[in-house]
């Protein structure tokens, strides 16, 4: 796990979170854990993407930019707001 929220000059650890893709890639995102500390909804708006199938290597990779929206807890339980606040996803399947 790699998630953290910097605040200052603190870093604050998060627990590991889901991300619900229901509409693929470019379809709003749904990001949350299993704690209420993390409450995001990301919306891409551009999406950048490269492929590859080369004999035994298939790639596809999907690396929308967009919006996120809602809140994240810091270690002290304050939420932090996100409000259209600019950011990327990624989306990765590798076959070799």
């Amino acid at each position: 796990n790699e998630n953290c929220l910097w605040t200052g000059n603190r870093v604050h650890l998060l627990p590991p979170i889901k991300v619900k893709r229901p509409e693929g890639s470019m379809g709003t995102w749904l990001i949350n854990d299993e704690y209420g500390m993390v409450d995001l909804k990301f919306e891409p708006q551009i999406e950048s993407k490269v492929d590859i199938n080369a004999l035994i290597l298939k790639s596809r990779y999907r690396a929308p930019y967009g919006v996120f929206s809602g809140h994240i807890k810091d270690g002290n339980g304050d939420k932090v707001f996100f409000d259209g606040f600019f950011g990327m996803g990624e989306d990765k399947f590798i076959r070799t």
